[in-house]
């Protein structure tokens, strides 16, 4: 079963760097498909594939492969049986991915609010995982490069690794002076969020949005801030995830505050020092 989380040196002038409306706590960028359909698709570290609105993917005559299988998609709140679609290429600023495998789903059954403007898709690990992926919340942008970035010549940086399920990205964090669990690390969640399973054996409140401390393990030393975290039941996403415990989600409350690079061929994770 596939998993979507969403709640809602050589040099860097090959690097594209393209700017995002953080508005909704998520990072939508724009793309092209195939060279001609534009788009505005959700960055979403929490996916395996790109993924599509079949509304989107049927107004623009994307074409669906019949007879293919594919796992299910599943997200925090609710599941769909995405189709396969053929698709040659996406274009994000300077930097093209070929080959890739895209799926259609209906996005609404994965956001229940009903004041959220639906993105046309949101692109996964498929595509990811080809590139260094800088998210810079503070400037609202986003760059991708594909060789090895200047900043890691220098030491203005703390970083921590990661474990991937299938494509999800798993760190160790803390609740409060609570013990450290694994949480997923998802740029396609608008807040943080704690498991209802985990708030009601820490006797944490589980009936509305709380402040919560958040350590994530970087290096020797942690990471920590005080972000805004929502109490949810997440059986449906952990049905998915069997062989992982998982305690919550760590979303845009956290990551807003920061510039942070993903290198997923070493699982690493990069905080950039704030200047």
């Amino acid at each position: 079963m596939t998993t979507i989380c969403l709640n809602l040196v050589a040099s860097n002038l090959s690097a594209a760097t393209i700017p995002f409306d953080p508005s909704q706590g998520l990072v939508v960028v724009e793309a092209t498909i195939d060279g001609r359909l534009k788009g505005r698709f959700g960055i979403d570290t929490g996916a395996d594939y790109f993924y599509l609105d079949k509304e989107y993917a049927k107004e623009n005559g994307l074409k669906i492969i019949p007879g293919l299988k594919t796992r299910g998609a599943t997200g925090v709140e609710g599941s769909d049986a995405p189709s396969v679609l053929s698709i040659t290429s996406l274009r994000i600023g300077d930097e093209e991915v070929k080959n890739i495998s895209a799926r259609a789903i209906d996005l609404s059954k994965f956001i229940s609010d009903p004041r959220a403007s639906l993105p046309d898709g949101f692109i996964g690990g498929d595509v990811l995982r080809e590139f260094y992926v800088t998210i810079d919340y503070p400037n609202s942008s986003l760059t991708l490069t594909k060789s090895k970035p200047d900043f890691l010549r220098g030491k203005r940086y703390s970083k921590t690794g990661f474990r991937l399920y299938k494509d999800h990205i798993i760190v160790d964090a803390k609740i409060g002076d609570h013990s450290t669990m694994p949480m997923l690390f998802d740029y396609c969640a608008s807040v943080t969020v704690l498991s209802q399973k985990k708030a009601e054996a820490y006797g944490l409140p589980t009936d509305r949005t709380s402040v919560y401390r958040i350590d994530i393990a970087v290096d020797t030393e942690l990471a920590s801030e005080d972000v805004v975290a929502v109490t949810r039941d997440l059986t449906q996403l952990s049905k998915s995830m069997p062989r992982v415990d998982i305690g919550g989600i760590i979303g845009a409350s956290f990551l807003r505050t920061h510039k942070i690079t993903i290198d997923y061929a070493t699982k690493t994770i990069y905080v950039h020092d704030q200047l």
